[in-house]
């Protein structure tokens, strides 16, 4: 039988780890490709990297689609779904780093002294309720029309207007990494004795998405297609 412990380490990591490392990746390669759009465009490879943007839309709006995934009659690796998860067996969830887990909630404008008073189960389900509270404002405007892209994609991927996304919600759509961020690192450093999220509030998974984005600047600079001022 899988213990409670193993099962949210499963969501976590298969869930929201896996899932916000996906959208950083696809951030970092079509940014990289942005940068430099004019020199792609002037060059014979215009088609191939407006394909490799697509493609980071499609895996973008996907990722951030699955972590806002409401739990349905069993646990989904979402972060309602990780959250829920937290709560309902807050009883036999250990804390197994109550200090840290204090930190983290802390930086997330916590009052620290509610937290000191109460027992471990009491504490999880506060915990839990408190960051399914914090989910961004104005969320809901930003991420029903990813939803409906990702809807549409599945049942008519040709009727997809990919530069409708760039134009509306792109922008927007990119600040919500950070409330799963968030919640990655209070229930990791809490919970599964690992650490997604230091001090200062630095999400520590974000560089090695951004090698993907490094590695296709050294791949354009070979083919030519590079400004004098970018940094390989």
């Amino acid at each position: 039988m899988e213990l409670p412990k193993d099962k949210l380490m499963d969501l976590v990591k298969e869930g929201p780890v896996s899932d916000i490392f996906r959208a950083e990746q696809a951030l970092s390669l079509f940014n990289t490709i942005g940068d430099v759009s004019k020199e792609v465009n002037d060059s014979t490879y215009g088609e191939v990297f407006a394909t490799f943007q697509s493609l980071c839309i499609d895996r973008f709006v996907l990722s951030i689609s699955k972590l806002y995934e409401k739990p349905k009659d069993f646990p989904l690796r979402s972060v309602p779904g990780v959250l829920n998860f937290l709560k309902e067996n807050a009883e036999q969830l250990e804390i197994i780093d109550s200090y840290r887990l204090d930190n983290q909630m802390t930086r997330l404008g916590t009052d620290i002294s509610k937290l000191i008073k109460l027992d471990a189960k009491e504490k999880t389900i506060y915990v839990a309720d408190r960051l399914l509270s914090k989910k961004p404002k104005g969320m809901k405007k930003t991420l029903d029309p990813l939803v409906k892209l990702r809807n549409k994609h599945i049942a008519h991927p040709e009727v997809i207007d990919v530069e409708s996304l760039l134009r509306t919600t792109w922008d927007a759509a990119e600040t919500l990494l950070q409330y799963p961020k968030d919640v990655v690192g209070a229930i990791s450093d809490g919970y599964l004795n690992i650490s997604y999220v230091v001090d200062s509030g630095e999400y520590v998974l974000s560089s090695d998405a951004s090698r993907v984005g490094r590695g296709v600047k050294r791949m354009l600079a070979e083919l030519g297609i590079s400004t004098s001022n970018d940094k390989i």
